[in-house]
């Protein structure tokens, strides 16, 4: 299977189980707090999931513990490090998203827009797997609050993905990008910092998204206008101009018979 049939078929599955979590459980809808340690394991969420996935989903939720936020949290750290993806933020009361690659949308589930695009995904998930220790349990640990806890005590999950990428293992690394960008993507999945201005200043209180947070468009990347400059010529008046030399050609022509034929 290649990356992007895994990809397809992870992000489908993860919409399925939210499906069907929420048409079993309409009073507590999929969110954020699905997530955490104490209620995962007992949602219909995750009765619906393969373990591979269910170990995706918890390791997305020990990330977001940075910052408490995922976006200005981990993806910051990714930023910072890595240079290859950009945090967003128009104003101070919008929410923070992310630019990782061009996506588009279908029916059912967010892609990238094409070949090229599911490559420079596939290269964002490799290089935050080798190259930063963001995902290991020490780097998490160290940057969550106290009082929280993580689904994993351990760096197993970061080992089995590193494996995943040094033998090529394209079914591995496509479920997890699908994971990743399923939780940005999905409305409630992820903590968000919501700004209101009051009258003693600027006031923040903690929500869940009710928008996606993946930017599907480089933002950055200025297209080149192509101005067409169209040169107006000043059509050239027609002059009649009659030739004198055969005017007077013509003049010297006419001779008369004889003098009488003069008109004086």
């Amino acid at each position: 299977m290649s990356f992007e049939d895994a990809y397809v078929q992870a992000f489908a599955e993860l919409t399925k189980a939210q499906q069907f979590h929420n048409k079993n459980n309409s009073r507590h809808k999929l969110n954020y707090n699905t997530m955490k340690p104490e209620n995962f394991k007992t949602s219909f969420f995750y009765s619906r999931l393969s373990e591979p996935m269910r170990s995706y989903i918890k390791i997305m939720y020990d990330i977001s513990l940075y910052g408490n936020n995922i976006i200005s949290g981990f993806f910051r750290n990714v930023q910072e490090r890595l240079h290859n993806c950009s945090v967003i933020c128009n104003s101070q009361f919008d929410i923070e998203r992310v630019y990782i690659c061009d996506f588009k949308k279908t029916k059912t589930m967010l892609v990238p827009s094409d070949i090229s695009q599911y490559v420079t995904l596939n290269n964002f998930i490799m290089s935050i797997i080798m190259d930063t220790e963001l995902l290991s349990f020490a780097s998490i640990n160290q940057c969550k609050r106290m009082k929280q806890k993580t689904h994993y005590s351990n760096d197993t999950l970061l080992n089995t993905l590193r494996k995943a990428v040094d033998n090529g293992n394209e079914i591995v690394l496509g479920k997890f990008s699908a994971a990743l960008v399923w939780i940005l993507h999905s409305k409630d999945m992820n903590v968000v910092q919501n700004a209101s201005m009051l009258g003693t200043g600027m006031s923040y209180c903690n929500g869940f998204n009710n928008e996606s947070r993946i930017v599907r468009s480089n933002p950055l990347l200025r297209k080149e206008k192509t101005h067409t400059t169209i040169m107006y010529k000043e059509p050239e008046r027609e002059i009649e101009t009659e030739n004198i030399t055969e005017k007077l050609q013509k003049e010297d022509a006419y001779v008369p018979d004889s003098w009488e034929d003069f008109e004086l």
